[in-house]
């Protein structure tokens, strides 16, 4: 029984390896599969929720810090925190000419 799982399992994987060779464009990370509680779910899926999620904290934290300070404090750094993140998630769309 376990033996047969290993080998559907490893039947699944060689099939969307076949899909990777097949499709240039296709990132391997999203055919990875990770296995968490109560659900299955892509490689880079978690990623992304993981970078998205300590983002937003980290602007939180900086607005936090701008409202908590006093007038005239230098908050450049808090700034510069919210301007990089957010500039991180904003795409820059190209025109082909």
């Amino acid at each position: 029984m376990e033996n047969e799982n290993q080998d559907l399992e490893l039947q699944d994987l060689k099939q969307k390896l076949e899909l990777v060779k097949q499709n240039d464009g296709y990132d391997i990370n999203d055919i990875i599969e990770v296995n968490t509680c109560c659900s299955k779910t892509s490689k880079s899926f978690l990623q992304y929720m993981a970078k998205l999620l300590i983002s937003i904290i980290i602007v939180i934290f900086s607005m936090y810090m701008i409202m908590k300070s006093d007038p005239g404090t230098d908050n450049s750094i808090y700034f510069s925190l919210i301007s990089s993140i957010s500039s991180s998630y904003i795409t820059q769309h190209h025109t082909n000419k």
